[in-house]
Order: C-alpha cells, then structure tokens, then sequence
C-alpha cells in the first residue's frame, strides 16, 4: 500500500523492499540504489575482481495493472493528478502550481 511519509515529502510502499545485490538480475534494466542513497535506472553489471561497486540494493520496476489500457488513467490513488502527472502537491492550484 503507498502512503506518504511523516513529512508528506515521500510517497513509500512499506512491503516493497530493495533486494540484496547478491539477487541482481545482470545485464537488464532494474532500479539501483546508489551508495549515496540515490535511486536510478538502469543495467547492472557486477564489478571486476578487485573492484567495488557503487551500487548498494536493487528493485524491479513496477508494472501497469491488466485492466489498465492507458498508464495515465491507471493511478486511482488518493491525490492523483487527473492529467496523469502523477500525485499533486497538496497546496497545488488548478494548474498545478504550489
């Protein structure tokens, strides 16, 4: 389930977890969280002998329900924005400006 952070700044999904590196699928598109605690796309190809990787966890990425024919009227969540732009900042106007 997504619900928003304490500070309303995050929307997180608390049974979705990183996975270990170990588990890393190699040479495929998947999410990879950074030492730096960024979170990016993209392939992932281990580390020579003797080298370390930047990369700490990784996720796969989310898929469009079934039933849904268009991504931009998928989102039913509490706050979506009604063009598809995602969720809106909660003191958005009209236009979407905070």
């Amino acid at each position: 389930m997504t619900e928003l952070n304490s500070d309303r700044t995050v929307a997180v999904d608390r049974t979705y977890y990183w996975q270990p590196m170990s588990t890393c699928p190699r040479g495929v598109k998947v999410q990879l969280l950074g030492a730096g605690g960024v979170a990016v796309y993209g392939n992932y190809n281990p580390p020579k002998p003797g080298e370390k990787t930047w990369w700490t966890h990784w996720a796969p990425l989310p898929t469009l329900r079934k039933e849904s024919k268009d991504a931009r009227t998928a989102t039913t969540q509490p706050g979506a924005d009604p063009t598809g732009g995602g969720l809106r900042h909660p003191d958005a106007d009209a236009d979407g400006a905070a």
